[in-house]
């Protein structure tokens, strides 16, 4: 909806004119009998066009309201899916909800980016956010209507990531100077791991649903110094193009955060 209303106060203006132009034109036609067939068929096309612009105002906001719905169905599917798997130690009662991206920071690769959810829906800080490709980052600040998030490019954004069905993990860190990719660092020397692996959530600290996509494996580097492998991770979400999202919340991630924070 607020797309419509931006298209209306970007072209209304000149739909206005060529309304008023075409009235115009259509009582002098009325008047000039000579002229009345080439005037008639500018005020033919220029109707034409308004009624174009018209329709496409029209199957816009119909689409919209068809991705709005395929949404609400993608959010009972995903907290079927992520709240049944057994996972040892990490209790069911992920939340998905529907969120739309409002305004992107482009200014040192994706940074932040606004959705329309705020603390009136019920989401909260540090809650995770993908979108149906996969990660798209977590929660920073919240006003009552719309929220923050960090991208996985965002230096402060971190993530414990791991191999689907695997032991191995790693942590994110983000670095302008590599992007688009992401460094996956701590991962053990020993690790099998090979170019073309996805890393996935593993649902630490309840942030994010475990298994959820995150990215595919680029290159390998060896830390010399510690021993152990860096990983260099294009992310599965397309920063450019995707517009809507869905944000995690799970009621008991704030009681465990409290747990964890208590001396």
């Amino acid at each position: 909806m607020l797309g419509i209303f931006r298209f209306l106060k970007r072209y209304g203006d000149f739909f206005l004119f060529l309304l008023l132009l075409s009235i115009s034109l259509v009582l002098l036609a009325q008047n000039r009998a000579r002229a009345g067939s080439v005037i008639n068929r500018w005020t033919f096309n220029g109707m034409n066009l308004v009624t174009e612009k018209i329709n496409l105002i029209g199957n816009y906001y119909y689409l919209n309201e068809q991705n709005r719905a395929l949404q609400q169905e993608n959010k009972k599917l995903y907290e079927q899916l992520y709240n049944r798997r057994p996972v040892l130690g990490i209790p069911k009662g992920f939340h998905f909800i529907p969120a739309e991206v409002v305004n992107k920071n482009y200014r040192s690769g994706f940074d932040f980016i606004i959705i329309d959810k705020g603390i009136a829906d019920n989401i909260a800080p540090d809650d995770g956010v993908v979108s149906s490709q996969g990660v798209v980052g977590t929660v920073r600040a919240l006003s009552n209507r719309f929220a923050k998030v960090i991208t996985i490019y965002n230096p402060q954004f971190t993530l414990l990531v791991g191999l689907p069905q695997s032991e191995v993990t790693g942590f994110i860190q983000p670095d302008y100077r590599i992007f688009p990719l992401v460094r996956v660092t701590d991962v053990p020397f020993e690790a099998e791991v090979s170019p073309g692996d996805t890393l996935v959530t593993t649902g630490n600290s309840l942030i994010f649903a475990p298994g959820i996509p995150v990215g595919r494996v680029d290159s390998i580097r060896i830390d010399t110094q510690s021993r152990t492998k860096v990983l260099l991770l294009r992310p599965f979400t397309d920063f450019r193009r995707f517009r809507l999202v869905y944000v995690i919340h799970h009621n008991l991630r704030q009681a465990l955060d409290s747990l964890n924070n208590e001396p």
